[in-house]
C-alpha cells in the first residue's frame, strides 16, 4: 500500500501521519508537470531533517522556486546548439548584425535568479544553510576545543 496521501496546500494543514515525518502537501494544480516533480524533490529535502519548518503559507513561495527551476530547465534545454553547447549569442540581423544576447538566454537567466533567490529563503544554498543557526555551527568554541583545535593545527 502506498504510503500518506498528500494533501493539497488549499486544505486545512495536514497531520502528520503515523507513518510520515511531517505534513505533506500536493503541488498546486497550476504547476508545470516538470516544476511538480521538482516541487516534491524540493519538499522532501526541506522536510527529511526538520518536518515541522514547512507550513500551508510556504507553499506558494515553494511552488514558485519550482517553476522557476523548470522554466530554467527549459530554457537551457531551448539555447542547446548543435555539439551541446549553450547559445547564449545570436546576430541580431534587423538591428545591423550586432551579437545580442539569446531569448532562451535572457528566460534562463531570469528563471535561475529567481530560483536562487528562493532557495536562499528555504536555505537550500550552502551559503545560506552555512549562516543558519544550528547547534554546533558557529557557535563559538569553549576554552577546550579551542585547545583542541590549536593541537590539530
Amino acid at each position: 500500500m502506498s504510503g500518506p496521501r498528500l494533501r493539497d496546500a488549499t486544505n486545512d494543514p495536514p497531520k502528520p501521519s503515523a507513518k510520515s515525518r511531517g505534513p505533506r502537501y500536493t503541488p498546486p494544480g497550476w504547476l508545470s508537470a516538470p516544476a511538480k516533480a521538482a516541487f516534491r524533490r524540493i519538499l522532501l529535502d526541506l522536510s527529511r531533517e526538520r518536518p515541522d519548518v514547512i507550513e500551508r503559507t510556504d507553499i506558494p513561495a515553494l511552488a514558485l522556486m519550482a517553476e522557476s527551476y523548470a522554466v530554467a530547465q527549459a530554457a537551457a534545454k531551448a539555447m542547446r546548439a548543435p555539439g551541446n553547447v549553450p547559445a547564449v549569442l545570436e546576430v541580431d540581423a534587423v538591428h545591423g548584425g550586432h551579437n545580442r544576447k539569446t531569448p532562451a538566454w535572457q528566460v534562463y537567466n531570469q528563471a535561475a535568479g529567481r530560483y536562487l533567490t528562493l532557495a536562499r529563503e528555504f536555505g537550500l544554498t550552502l551559503a545560506a544553510r552555512t549562516r543558519l543557526e544550528l547547534p554546533g555551527i558557529g557557535a563559538p568554541l569553549e576554552d577546550d576545543q579551542d585547545e583542541d583545535l590549536e593541537d590539530a593545527l
